[in-house]
């Protein structure tokens, strides 16, 4: 097949499960010897590395993401923590590589509030103050917090740029 004819690739990055919190040691299952001085790091460090030197790696080459797409799990047990720390390292260190409005953020069973009645703005509290309310992100509609009449969905929808 010809692929001088397909429209452009899209590229993506998918992020999940981070469970993020502020002070969560990364464990380490294949460790071959341990170097006295030298501890685990954080998640967070690992993770924040890793995007760094992804935009690192993407700007030398020229290329820019198309979008991400974070799938859930910022954090536990809905503690708005992690999922801040997430939003502020995409922010940070994917900046120079990706526009407004094309970080995708869905909540995952970790990032709503344990306990609370489904399809309720008190499950989704946390989530949405981290995520919602900024023009940097799309979030889903989500049941319970945007009613069906008023839904904008360019607020809810990932789009590719139109070249």
């Amino acid at each position: 097949m010809d692929k001088s004819n397909n429209k452009e690739n899209l590229r993506f990055l998918h992020i999940t499960d981070c469970h993020l919190t502020g002070d969560e040691i990364l464990t380490r299952t294949d460790i071959k010897q341990r170097i006295a001085g030298i501890d685990n790091p954080l998640r967070a460090e690992v993770l924040r590395d890793t995007l760094k030197s992804l935009a690192e790696y993407l700007t030398s080459n020229k290329q820019n993401l198309d979008g991400v797409i974070f799938s859930g799990d910022a954090t536990f047990k809905g503690d708005q923590k992690g999922q801040i720390i997430l939003r502020d390292m995409l922010l940070e260190q994917l900046a120079c590589v990706i526009g407004n409005q094309k970080i995708l953020s869905v909540p995952g069973n970790h990032d709503i509030i344990t306990r609370t009645p489904p399809d309720t703005e008190a499950r989704y509290r946390n989530f949405c103050e981290a995520w919602g309310n900024s023009d940097n992100f799309v979030i889903p509609a989500l049941e319970g917090v945007h009613s069906h009449s008023s839904i904008i969905p360019s607020n809810h929808i990932l789009e590719a740029d139109r070249k």
